[in-house]
């Protein structure tokens, strides 16, 4: 209830002329871990909605993914891929459970390959336009976007390595392993800010948002954007600080071997 009166403001604001909120203001967490779900509700409520399909590539378990406040609260339907299959039987149960539910996602149970990923959705029927997807495998994100051509999601929400800061354009290679140097780090994955802005524009997106943590980017296709602004990588690391807990983006020199992404 307290989702869709925020809602109605918003709608009821933009009647009387009154600016929508930034993105960044409009965000609060429902079950995402951050404050994505309220950037999301305010990027459809801006843009609309055509389907309601949404596709969450790592989807991990229901609370704290992204992809629950819409399937849960707003009627959304979904394909949830992980290669974590016990994460996937906690998903199937939590949500088998949940009476607000109108009806279950699919669940697939498999580790994405940037080469493979138009073969995977294809072979489960995945065609035409979803609303979202969202990428968060911690390994080859900006290869799976950039090998995905099956279709072109309306809104795409990726997990960035902030580590680089605003400038650098890099990321894991294509055949990323999770070691550097033969001992896995949680900082070897992924790739940069900048690199994920210059692939999705050469896609045909544009970055509107980041999460209050600074981690999780968030792109609407260009045809679709209508009149929300384009957010700059430097914008997006721009004071105020991020919360207490997030980690500094200063450092340089991360393990494990990095390519430039032009």
């Amino acid at each position: 209830m307290a989702q869709r009166l925020l809602v109605e403001t918003w709608r009821q604001g933009r009647h009387l002329g009154v600016p929508p909120p930034a993105l960044s203001d409009s965000g609060f967490a429902c079950y995402s871990a951050n404050n994505e779900d309220g950037i999301l509700l305010q990027i459809f409520d801006r843009i609309g909605t055509t389907n309601r399909v949404l596709i969450d590539i790592g989807s991990g378990v229901p609370v704290g993914a992204n992809s629950t406040n819409l399937l849960v609260h707003w009627a959304w339907n979904g394909v949830l891929i992980d290669a974590d299959g016990d994460g996937l039987d906690t998903a199937r149960a939590w949500y088998a459970a949940h009476q607000l539910v109108p009806w279950l996602p699919a669940f697939i149970e498999v580790v994405v390959q940037p080469e493979a990923v138009d073969q995977l959705l294809s072979d489960h029927g995945l065609t035409g336009t979803p609303d979202l997807l969202l990428i968060d495998i911690d390994s080859v994100d900006l290869w799976v976007w950039h090998d995905l051509t099956i279709f072109k999601p309306r809104v795409v929400v990726v997990e960035y390595s902030h580590f680089w800061g605003p400038h650098r354009s890099v990321s894991v290679p294509r055949d990323w392993t999770s070691a550097a140097d033969g001992v896995a780090d949680p900082l070897y994955c992924s790739a940069s800010l900048e690199a994920f802005v210059r692939v999705g524009r050469r896609k045909g997106y544009r970055l509107v948002a980041v999460n209050d943590r600074r981690f999780n980017a968030f792109f609407v296709r260009e045809d679709e954007a209508g009149d929300l602004p384009e957010l700059t990588p430097e914008a997006a690391f721009a004071p105020p600080a991020p919360p207490d807990g997030a980690v500094s983006w200063s450092k340089e020199g991360l393990p494990g071997q990095w390519v430039e992404i032009d």
